[in-house]
């Protein structure tokens, strides 16, 4: 029966990862499409209040978003040709005269109908290094290290809540088997080491089988390897250059100490509330306010609550640096390790365990 259970499960996971990469396939052309015609209509409601005007008539800023509208139209034609240098070289062209319309008068009037300077920054730094290092970007269907990133940061916004629920349980099961666990050699505290240790193990099987398995569904598909060491970037003070082998490695990183977070921030609140759903609830709601309020939470002391979803940091949507989430991250993990210790230690609630 158990491993009828575990044979489901697999099946279940196949099924979702052969899903998913399909759909990131065939995602990747759609949403470089989606960006084109997308700024082809912010760029058109913008001049929509110089319908009457002739190019030589108007104010600079009229002329630059003609410029832009052109350069958004050869982009277009790239794409539709699969011409991928064409978009390389027009993407750099576009980002040049978008930087330069934040300088002009009147730009305050059109803001929300422009890119915001942090994504043009990141769009400057990855194509115009694109071009120096003479590579090219598929326009098509993705390339294998390309397609984990995007996973990975697809995966990166769920991940605090998936593990919340993975660890939502740890002290409340001690509790339901009490008569079990009663008289053990091993303390409290070491039986959620080696659950700790044992559950990472199990999700690193899963990570890295998840991978091989992708990797032959890639094989099959069209076999575009070898592209780990191409160019990517990550937010730091400013964006900067890395490869796709380091921004993947960043994901892992984050990974592995985001779900050591929640292990101990599941038993603290287990501790004190005895309770699952209200442990799950609670990280939950914490994580959820990252969306709810975001321009609040990230002009507030609250900013480092950012670091429940790493993907906004990496890819620079959050006013913190890769390195300084890091930072952040792993003094959290040292705070809930002595809040953990102390709790399980010295108060009553954490020796009735043991």
């Amino acid at each position: 029966m158990i491993r009828k259970k575990y044979v489901i499960y697999i099946v279940l996971l196949l099924s979702i990862l052969t899903g998913i990469f399909y759909i990131a396939q065939q995602r990747n052309s759609y949403k470089l499409q989606k960006n084109n015609q997308s700024e082809t209509l912010q760029i058109d409601i913008a001049l929509l209040d110089y319908r009457q005007m002739a190019s030589e008539d108007g104010s600079e800023l009229y002329r630059n978003l003609l410029e832009q509208a052109s350069q958004i139209a050869r982009q277009s034609n790239a794409l539709l040709f699969q011409d991928e240098r064409k978009f390389i070289d027009t993407s750099i062209e576009l980002t040049a005269i978008q930087e330069k319309a934040q300088t002009l008068d009147g730009f305050a009037d059109i803001v929300s109908l422009q890119k915001t300077r942090t994504q043009i920054q990141r769009d400057k730094v990855y194509y115009q290094n694109l071009k120096q290092d003479h590579e090219t970007l598929s326009l098509g269907k993705q390339s294998f290290g390309r397609l984990l990133v995007s996973l990975l940061s697809m995966l990166g916004f769920v991940w605090f809540p998936l593990m919340s629920l993975v660890n939502s349980r740890l002290v409340v099961e001690e509790k339901d088997h009490e008569s079990l666990v009663k008289g053990q050699p091993r303390s409290l505290i070491q039986r959620l080491v080696r659950i700790c240790g044992k559950r990472f193990l199990v999700i690193m099987g899963i990570f890295i089988g998840s991978i091989s398995y992708l990797a032959l569904l890639q094989f099959f598909d069209n076999k575009l390897f070898g592209d780990f060491g191409s160019v990517e970037v990550i937010k730091q003070q400013v964006f900067v250059v890395i490869s796709v082998l380091g921004k993947m490695s960043y994901f892992v990183l984050f990974g592995a100490l985001l779900y050591l977070a929640s292990f101990l921030l599941s038993i603290m609140l287990n501790t004190i509330t005895n309770n699952s759903y209200v442990t799950v609830i609670v990280e939950c709601l914490v994580y959820s306010l990252l969306f709810l309020f975001p321009s609040i939470i990230q002009l507030s002391v609250f900013q480092w609550l950012g670091i429940l979803s790493p993907s906004l940091i990496i890819d620079g949507q959050w006013n913190l640096s890769t390195n300084q989430g890091l930072i952040i991250l792993i003094t959290m993990i040292l705070i809930l390790f002595i809040i953990c210790v102390w709790q399980l230690t010295f108060t009553k609630r954490g020796r009735q365990y043991e």
